[in-house]
């Protein structure tokens, strides 16, 4: 309640401002404001636009800076739509065999463990025991693998992990249009020129100068050619970019009911509704502390916020496979858009 009320000023500042821009913007784009399929994919190619432009002009800051801004809310997204909002946090065997996972995450922060994951959610998923059986093998056998590549599968992980939300972005979809497969095309366009050296020179330049140490290069491309570590770095910073921006800005769109905008204020009501008001607390005092420590120790604060989001790899797999195995893309209207609606 406390934080509710000290939020409403500013929010309601900024809803009056808004209101503004979009009086102002309304007559010239009356469709992408009342449009949400409109909306939702212009969202999504400007995102991708925005992050090429990003990785080709500073791709050292956007793979520090990026996750210190945008992270937090995408770790709050993740467990909103993907726990919350289908309710998995109300069975314990999701508890048992996809959040036991994720926290061991914490501990062991390993491809095999996020892929673990997959074979917890297919033992426990309401779902026949045709589709669970052969996903549980599976995801016992994708396990296994990792644990004997090692660091391999965990950089493999890392890269693939971002592309996850563009395949939930398309089960959540609740229309199949060719908007919305532009932004799914726009992104693998983009991702390939990026691998096939698009942004060779300038960009990988940057990045090489930028990361004097070697850290972001061995961390993300332990590869022996530097040009196609740094090919594989850019493609990184490029697809963690749009990650974030499906997650922030496309699911919550989707997820609505109602195709029109809405309001700061209400988005604030209904993200307390779903998690809790102690838990979007704690998130945003978490959102500012890590501000505050980059401010000080960019690289440390990045770190960190790694440190923090180990758990969302398990959580990810787990409560995706889960879904998918019960159905969820036919239940009203949309994947996972099966929460309550109080709010919206």
């Amino acid at each position: 309640m406390i934080a509710g009320a000290s939020l409403r000023g500013p929010l309601a500042t900024i809803d009056a401002l808004r209101g503004r821009t979009l009086r102002l913007v309304g007559p010239l784009a009356p469709r992408l404001l009342r449009d949400r399929e409109r909306r939702v994919a212009a969202y999504g190619l400007v995102a991708i636009a925005l992050a090429l432009a990003l990785t080709y002009a500073a791709p050292v800051g956007l793979l520090t800076a990026g996750p210190l801004v945008l992270g937090v809310p995408h770790l709050v997204a993740d467990v909103r739509y993907l726990v919350a909002r289908p309710g998995l946090h109300r069975r314990a065997g999701f508890w048992l065999c996809v959040a036991a996972p994720a926290c061991l995450a914490f501990v062991e922060p390993r491809a095999w463990v996020s892929t673990s994951a997959i074979a917890g959610a297919a033992l426990v998923a309401r779902a026949r025991l045709a589709w669970r059986v052969p996903v549980a093998l599976g995801g016992v056998a994708l396990a296994l693998v990792c644990l004997r590549l090692g660091r391999v599968a965990d950089v493999a992980l890392a890269h693939a992990h971002n592309a996850v939300a563009i395949g939930l972005f398309v089960l959540w979809s609740r229309r199949r249009t060719r908007l919305y497969a532009s932004v799914v095309a726009g992104f693998v366009l983009v991702a390939v020129a990026i691998a096939l050296g698009a942004l060779d020179g300038g960009p990988a330049a940057r990045l090489v100068a930028g990361d004097a140490d070697g850290a972001l290069l061995d961390a993300l491309a332990p590869l022996a050619d530097p040009a196609l570590a740094a090919r594989a770095v850019l493609v990184f910073a490029f697809a963690q970019s749009v990650h974030y921006a499906v997650w922030v800005r496309l699911v919550p769109e989707e997820d609505r009911p109602r195709p029109g905008l809405r309001s700061f204020s209400s988005s604030l009501r209904a993200l307390a509704h779903d998690l809790g008001r102690p838990v979007v607390v704690l998130a945003g005092l978490a959102a500012l502390g890590l501000a505050a420590w980059g401010a000080f120790a960019l690289a440390s604060a990045r770190h960190g916020y790694l440190r923090l989001a180990i758990f969302h790899g398990p959580l990810e797999l787990g409560a995706a496979t889960l879904l998918l195995l019960e159905g969820r893309g036919r239940v009203r209207g949309g994947p996972l858009a099966i929460g309550s609606r109080a709010g919206t």
